[in-house]
């Protein structure tokens, strides 16, 4: 038994990633896809360019182009726990909030 890894294709059959994801989500109505490895999610576009680095616990689509990413931080003070870390970033992928 073999891993299964995904990327993605155009319409033509050109690659737009190869296959070096654990997982793949469809591309959304602005053009991106979450990706992830490891149980760690990123972002992508048509593209196939990294617009969010996989690093990220879970990433949410707020409407109006707002995009909110969870960020998994360990627990200083009990090493066995994570805390969870919240940003929002605008259409531009400009941070506008974050508590990390």
């Amino acid at each position: 038994w073999s891993p299964q890894y995904w990327g993605f294709i155009d319409k033509t059959g050109k690659e737009i990633t190869p296959n070096e994801y654990d997982n793949v989500d469809d591309f959304n109505e602005y053009g991106y896809a979450v990706v992830s490895n490891n149980n760690l999610v990123g972002l992508i576009n048509t593209s196939g360019n990294v617009l969010l680095d996989i690093k990220y616990y879970k990433i949410e689509f707020c409407g109006d182009g707002i995009i909110r990413t969870v960020l998994p931080v360990r627990d200083t003070n009990n090493p066995g726990n994570f805390l969870y870390k919240y940003s929002y970033y605008d259409s531009n992928f400009k941070q506008i909030w974050s508590d990390v």
